[in-house]
């Protein structure tokens, strides 16, 4: 029915598991779909084998501009498929991938496919395990994608190693309206040098969500003159020495 249908505009399948069977059923379907424009897959047990379905739909489909593949259980090599195919892709404006299981090579190439995807507006990677070795893949999606405008690679294990690099990148971002980096080990210093990046007059970020970051008061005093400068909200999870220490809000 949904192949031909030319009114549904939205699909929520979320928490039905739909099965492999289904899921090619569905992918089946986008491919020949002309009309759906959002479509959840989130909280199906989707794995590995799914991906290479999902990943032909999202290389086919023409029409479909926002994904929601959160709360399953994609690993590497799934993260390899889909990542190729975001990247070919000239027509998704939001990609949520939260809460699965990519790593390494599966979480490189899901990096990779949003760097150079010239039509993502928002890309969600929360709660996945990117770790030290993606902190430079995040960095070049923030220097090189030039439209992307909303960013969240929260609880990820992305280290203080990595913070420079990335801190750099933000330096020179001229689109990035909000990035969450909080849930990360990323240091004190490493919070402030993300903070400096974006006290330049090229950035336009209006939110910076470093929660359960703990930040010092010259992060504090900095970001109270940047506030005053432009309308943003920056998180972080407390003042060392400050009390309470928890939630404080910018």
């Amino acid at each position: 029915m949904l192949k031909e249908n030319c009114y549904i505009l939205e699909l929520n399948l979320a928490n039905n598991r739909v099965g492999s069977k289904g899921v090619c059923d569905i992918a089946e379907m986008l491919q020949i779909n002309t009309t759906l424009k959002k479509l959840s897959l989130a909280g199906n047990r989707l794995r590995d084998k799914d991906a290479d379905c999902l990943s032909q739909a999202i290389l086919e489909n023409r029409q479909l501009q926002s994904l929601d593949l959160s709360r399953n259980e994609f690993s590497d090599i799934g993260g390899v498929l889909l990542g190729s195919a975001i990247g070919e892709n000239e027509i998704l404006e939001e990609i949520n991938l939260s809460w699965n299981h990519f790593r390494r090579s599966g979480a490189l190439a899901i990096c990779e496919g949003i760097k150079v995807n010239a039509r993502l507006k928002k890309a969600d990677l929360s709660w996945n395990g990117l770790g030290a070795e993606c902190g430079k893949s995040v960095a070049e999606i923030i220097r090189s994608n030039g439209t992307l405008t909303h960013l969240d690679v929260s609880n990820n294990r992305i280290t203080a190693d990595s913070v420079a690099t990335i801190a750099k990148a933000l330096d020179e971002n001229e689109n990035l309206v909000e990035l969450k980096i909080g849930y990360n080990p990323l240091s004190i210093q490493g919070a402030l040098l993300l903070l400096r990046a974006i006290k330049n007059d090229r950035s336009v970020l209006r939110s910076l969500d470093l929660s359960e970051v703990l930040v010092d008061k010259d992060f504090k005093v900095l970001a109270k003159r940047i506030s005053e400068k432009r309308n943003i909200v920056i998180k972080h999870g407390g003042v060392v020495g400050d009390f309470p220490t928890n939630g404080d809000v910018v």
